[in-house]
Formats: structure tokens, sequence, C-alpha cells
């Protein structure tokens, strides 16, 4: 066991033992360690709930952006930075923005910025923790809100969705019903626009014209979410909290790829179109959370269950029109099912205004159950056969404990300790008869330190250990439509180790004129998760997922959220953001050291400015993104590179006869094009024989959204 870690796990150790560590006589250390945004900062604008309250604090903006918070293991310890009444939100799927566009500003006692430590809160952060602290009674509480969305693009799609909530209290119980239509996802992944356009071309070995592919891509979106929520505060002071998500979403994606081929000579030889519709019926999440807590003994006790059930039907299938002739090029059907049930309980001992003690244990059920069929023209003559996967029907569950003990300590105003040892053990089981169950168990570590120089300046140091989420999915078979080819899973993959080093420096402007942020990091990545060579059933060398022996990310990443009262705006904010970063992992298939996927030449960087026009009710802002340089991929049979231009988006809304806002939103406003480069070999990269080259430049929908929202 090495150094590090024996040192680590000793801090940690001793940290967590309150009574081997002097007290301080000074009192009240974690409340300086908070900004307080009361009710009468917001007064001056024109604010329709919780959310759009937070946007107005500097530096929060980012930390809604952020969704990460299911991929932790069970509830985690960290990730959720946004609080109410001290409390993370008990569910996963139902999202902490969808209960903050809930609840009226009239509910908001205040806003609490913790950078610190602080005992009545449970939950850590690396950074910055924003707590949502609601007038007494009011729980979720509000009237009721509701938003009417008008939704367009460049290309003539349209549509119009929104949402409706409703909020009371009655006695002792809060309740709120909430129903929410949208048509668009948010553009933040690949596969989430709604029109695309790329010309693509193909090239032969030695480099002539072997293809022009000019193609179209739609998607179609409708998602319903349902949302209801209980809180019963018992005469004791006793609260009980059920919360229900359930989400509907049909997808329909379709390609149409008109081509002509050419050989090497420059001489047409096929001239066809194909198409491919890729349809998700009926996706569904059905989530059910609850937590209760008690005062017990000179404590607080804490249950939180979860029960979360998710169901994805997806058939693909690719046909080919060539001289009036339909050819079925490959049909595929995935029904995948996964499950999630959580259980935890947890006991904080406040022992003084220094110490404070938390243990807590959790059991978590994940499971996977997938059928899954292909059919591939396997003898090129036109007609369709059943490929034969021993592992089509699969079933992947793993049973997780977890016990933790964390001790904060607040030895005086300036300082603060938040340390803590995780220790996991689970079992991973499947029905692939060529897998055997496994068993797994780790120790997890974690000491954060705070230190603030005086009132605006803050360090930090953080080290630990963690240990990522199984994705079940690569587990189990999957159709690659692109390259018309099977890929067979790994049920042997094991989790992603990482110890991360941080150290950061917050300082804040006076007056409330912004924060500056500076950190730098190492993580040292062991198991890390990536493409590998694998042999599967069959005895054949294919491409999964797999574990890469050991990797490295460092680097360092500044932010700044500033109001501009130095040049006479001081209702507007200029945020920035710079990351650069390096990263290196040997190639399990050139050899060759490289960076990591997500590390697009070590860097990205964005910028976003808001101002508020206070006496006439309105507001406009604009960001800029850029996710970095190029990205490279490597597989078995293919190697890519990939880049994306910087995207811009923008808003402008304004408050309309004191009872409504309308607001105008814009995404992708200058075009942003994406080019890929793709290097696929013959039978493998090991044997360098270059079957063909492809690229293409692809342009996305501009797309514009007319809200109108209000209370009632």
């Amino acid at each position: 066991m090495c150094i590090r870690f024996l040192l680590t796990l000793a801090v940690a150790l001793l940290l967590t033992i309150p009574y081997a560590l002097p007290a301080s006589a000074q009192e009240g250390g974690p409340a300086e360690n908070t900004v307080v945004y009361d009710e009468n900062f917001f007064l001056r604008y024109s604010v329709n709930n919780a959310e759009d309250m937070l946007r107005l604090i500097p530096g929060v903006s980012v930390i809604l952006d952020t969704r990460d918070q299911q991929q932790e293991r069970g509830f985690g310890t960290a990730g959720a930075q946004v609080l109410i009444n001290g409390r993370r939100f008990p569910g996963k799927a139902n999202e902490i923005n969808t209960n903050l566009r809930r609840i009226a500003p009239d509910s908001v006692l205040r806003v609490e910025l913790i950078s610190g430590v602080s005992g009545d809160i449970a939950v850590r952060s690396g950074g910055l923790l924003v707590n949502l602290v609601l007038r007494e009674g009011a729980g979720l509480a509000g009237t009721g809100s509701w938003e009417l969305n008008t939704r367009f693009n460049d290309q003539g799609d349209k549509g119009l969705d929104g949402l409706l909530s409703y909020s009371g209290v009655w006695r002792q119980i809060s309740y709120s019903l909430g129903i929410e239509r949208n048509l668009w996802s948010p553009p933040a992944g690949d596969a989430r626009w709604t029109y695309r356009i790329h010309d693509e071309f193909y090239f032969h070995p030695t480099g002539e014209l072997a293809e022009t592919r000019p193609q179209s891509w739609q998607r179609d979106h409708d998602k319903w979410i349902f949302t209801g929520g209980l809180i019963y505060d018992f005469a004791n002071r006793d609260r009980l909290e059920l919360n229900a998500f359930y989400q509907t979403l049909a997808i329909q994606e379709k390609e149409t790829t008109p081509f002509v081929r050419f050989d090497p000579d420059g001489i047409e030889t096929l001239r066809a179109t194909d198409f491919r519709t890729r349809a998700y019926e009926h996706l569904s999440t059905l989530e059910l959370s609850g937590q209760y807590e008690a005062e017990l003994g000179p404590g607080g006790l804490t249950l939180l269950v979860l029960h979360r059930k998710d169901h994805w039907p997806i058939l693909d299938y690719r046909n080919r029109i060539m001289s009036a002739d339909i050819t079925e090029l490959s049909r595929s059907s995935s029904d995948s099912k996964r499950g999630e049930d959580i259980i935890r309980a947890a006991y904080v001992w406040p022992l003084s205004a220094q110490h404070t003690i938390e243990v807590a244990a959790e059991g978590v059920l994940n499971t996977l159950n997938q059928n899954f069929k292909a059919f591939l023209d396997l003898d090129d003559n036109g007609m369709l056969e059943e490929v034969t996967i021993p592992t089509a029907d699969a079933h992947v569950e793993e049973s997780r404990g977890e016990v933790f003990a964390s001790h904060k300590w607040a030895p005086s105003q300036a300082l603060s300790v938040d340390s803590s040892l995780n220790f996991e053990f689970s079992k991973i089981s499947n029905n692939f008869l060529f897998s055997p169950e496994r068993k797994l168990s780790f120790l997890k570590p974690r000491v954060d330190l705070r230190y603030k120089l005086d009132q605006t300046n803050q360090l930090r140091l953080l080290v630990e250990r963690t240990v990522s989420q199984l994705d079940f999915r690569n587990f189990v078979p999957s159709y690659e439509v692109v390259d018309q080819r099977i890929d067979p899973g790994n049920p042997g993959l094991a989790p992603e180790k990482t110890w991360i080093y941080e150290a950061g420096f917050e300082h804040r402007l006076a007056n409330d004129g912004g924060v500056l942020d500076l950190r730098t990091f190492y993580h040292q990545i062991s198991d890390h998760i990536d493409k590998i060579p694998f042999v599967d059933q069959n005895n054949n060398l294919v491409s999964a997922e797999g574990n890469i022996a050991d990797a490295n990310l460092y680097g360092i990443e500044g932010r700044a959220s500033v109001r501009l009262g130095l040049i006479s705006l001081p209702d507007a904010t200029l945020s920035l953001r710079y990351l650069r970063q390096w990263s290196d992992i040997v190639d399990p298939f050139t050899g060759n050291t490289r960076r990591l996927l997500d590390d697009r030449e070590g860097y990205s960087y964005d910028a976003s400015f808001r101002h508020d026009i206070t006496p006439w009710n309105m507001s406009y802002g604009f960001a800029y993104q850029s996710k970095g340089g190029e990205q490279f991929i490597s597989d078995l049979t293919v190697q890519q590179f990939y880049t994306i231009d910087p995207r811009w988006t923008g808003f402008i809304e304004r408050r309309i006869f004191n009872i409504a806002t309308l607001r105008v939103e814009a995404q992708n406003l200058f075009g942003a094009t994406e080019f890929r480069r793709r290097v696929l070999y013959t039978t493998n990269v090991f044997d360098g024989n270059v079957r063909r080259t492809e690229q293409w430049d692809e342009t996305r929908d501009l797309r514009i959204a007319v809200r109108l929202r209000g209370l009632f």
C-alpha cells in the first residue's frame, strides 16, 4: 500500500476522533464563512422564482448549470451544491433546478453562500455551497407558477410547451404539484439538437475521393414531467418529506444521406440514398424518494430512501433506396430497464461549537435488464439475418454497502477542517456464463482544509480518493450504427479510482463586487475507463469499454464573476472561466502516450454577461463557450479527431404589466461548425492498413424560445 494512501488515511482517522483535538474557546466560527443575501437585496430586481434569485448572485450560475448529481454512487456525500433549508434534495432525477423554478420569491427569507465548514450541513463540496433559507412553514410553498413557451428554429420547426405548478400549506403539511412539457432538450450533447446538416466525404487509402455524402439529421423530442412533493412537520419538530417524479420521453431521430460512390479512377460506381431512423419509444423514469429527520439524543438522525426505475426501449433501422428499390441494411432493438434502490441513515452529533461528528451507513441495489436483438446483412445479399448474441438477454446487479464517519472541526474563525473516511463493499453479478461474480471493496479518505486569510480571502486544500459509478450499459452489447458493428460489452469492467489533490484561492470583492477563484489540481487515476482490445466469447478481437492501468490529469482553472460598478454598471455582471490542463495515458491500441478522451487539447474557456436594468424591469445577457481544441478518440479499427467551434447564446427579458415576465432566448446564435476526421483500418490499428478516411463539416440549427412566465 502506497505511502500517500497511508498518510491520508492516518490524517482522516485522526481528524475523525474529536477528543484527540484541542477545542477552541472562540464561538461562531462557521458563521464567519457565510455570505448572506437577505430579502431586501432582491427587492430591486424582477424575479419570478428562486432560480431567478440565485442567478443574480455572482458565481452561482455556474453551479446551477452543472448537472452531475446523477453520477454519484448512491446519494454520495458531495456534488449537491444547492440546498434548501440546509438539506439536500432527496431525489436524483428530480433536479434541484426543477424545484427552484417552483419556489416563489416571497417564500425565500435569505440566501447563504457557505465557503467553510458548517456543522448544521451534512453535504460537503470542493467549493461553494448555496443554501436557500425559506420562511418558517414555507417548505416548498408558494402559490402557483406557470410558463408558456413558443419554440422555433431556422429550419421551420416549431412547437408550444410550458409548465404549471402549485404549492401550498395546510396545517403542518406543505405540498407541491407540477406538470411540464418540453419539446426541445437542452443542446448539451451531440444528440440533443433539433436539426443539423453536414457535408461528409470518404477517401480511398491513396487519397482519391471515394464518396460524397451530404447528410441531414432531424430530431423530434417530446418530454413530459410530473412532480409532487409533501412535507409534514411533526409537533416534536421531526420532519417527513416525500417526493415523486415521473417523466415520459418520446424521441425520433431521422437521417437522410444521398451518396455517390467513386472508384480510385474517379468513375462513379453507385448512386443511392440511405435512410436511418432511431426511435426511443416512450422512455420513462419513475423516482420516489423520502427523507425523515428526527432529533435523537444530543444530535439528529436522518433517514433517506429512494426507488428509481428507468425504461429505455430503442429501435434502430437503416434502409437504402437505389433505382426505386428499397433494401434493408440493418435493424436492431434494445429494451433496457435500469433500477436503483437506496436506503441511508446518518446521525449528526454536534459535540461543541467547534466539533461535529457524523456517522452514516448506506445500502444500494443497482440493476440492469436488457433484451437486445440485431439483424444484419451478413452475406451482403440484401437479406437480413439475426445475429447470434450470447448475452442478448442480460441481467447485471450490484449490491453495495457503505459506512463512513466524518468530523467537522472549526478551531477558530479562520480555520475549518472537514475530514471523512468511507469504506464501501459491493458484489457484482450477472447471468453471463463466462463472467464470475465479483466482490469489491474500497477505502475512500477525504481531508478538506480551508483557511481565511481575512474577511475576503480564503485558501482551500483538498486530498480525496474517489471511486466512479459503473455504467452497466458498458457491460452488455450494443449496436454501433455508424460502422455497422456490434460492441459486445465488458462485464469485467472495474470502477475507476482517482486520487485528487487540489489547492484553491478565493477572493470576494468588497461591497458584493464579485468573486475571483483560482484552483490547481492533480488527478492520479487507476483503472481508467476507455476503449480497449477485448477478446469476446467467440475468441474474436473486438473493442469494448475496459480499464487502462494508469492515467494522469492536472492543470489550473481560473474563474471570475464581477459586477461592473467601476464603469457605472453595478447591476451588470461579467463572468469568465479559463481551464488549462494536461493529461497522459498509454493508448492500448497503438502503445503511444496520448491525452485523455475528455481533454480537448488541454483547454476550454467561456464568458457570460448579464445586465439588469432595474428601472425598466428588464435584463439581457449573452454567453460564449469554447470546449477547447481537438478531441482524439482511439478504437480498434478507428481513430477519430473532432473539433467544435465556440457557441453563442443570448437572452432578453422584461417584466410586463407587473404580472408576468417575457423572455426571448437564442441558442447557437452564429451557427457553430463541427469538424470530424476519421481514419478506418482494414483489420485493426496494429497492422496500419487504412481502409478509408472520412471527414465532415457540420452545422446545427439556430434555436429560439419565446417564454412567458408568471405567478398566480
